[in-house]
């Protein structure tokens, strides 16, 4: 797995200083996805994931707070395909565009593990 994208993305609003209230009752409505998807246009938007998802690591929940979460498992593509066959490297195509990483955004390591509830 090569993860892509920028490792740090800013926006137009980077150094954004100040911010005025225009008036109330305004929202953002989130945009509904579904993995596997290409992130990246959806990237700096508020979104919300129509199917169910599956973590399929936390090694660095208690150091990041982050979870890696996918639709479904996803396999080793040399658990089931021979290495660099073309089964293999379509499996670990399928594999990049179904994943994404849950981050708490803190930067620390938590002072207590956020377990996440079933709904």
């Amino acid at each position: 797995y090569t993860p892509s994208g920028a490792t740090r993305s800013y926006t137009e609003f980077k150094d954004l200083t100040a911010t005025t209230k225009l008036g109330a009752g305004y929202s953002v409505a989130p945009t509904n996805i579904e993995l596997p998807t290409d992130l990246a246009r959806v990237e700096g938007m508020l979104v919300r994931f129509t199917n169910a998802l599956t973590v399929n690591g936390n090694a660095y929940l208690g150091d990041r707070g982050e979870l890696v979460l996918s639709n479904g498992r996803r396999e080793i593509p040399t658990n089931r395909y021979p290495a660099g066959s073309p089964e293999a490297i379509a499996l670990a195509q399928a594999n990049a565009a179904n994943v994404i990483v849950l981050d708490d955004n803190i930067f620390t390591t938590p002072a207590t593990i956020p377990y996440l509830a079933a709904d």
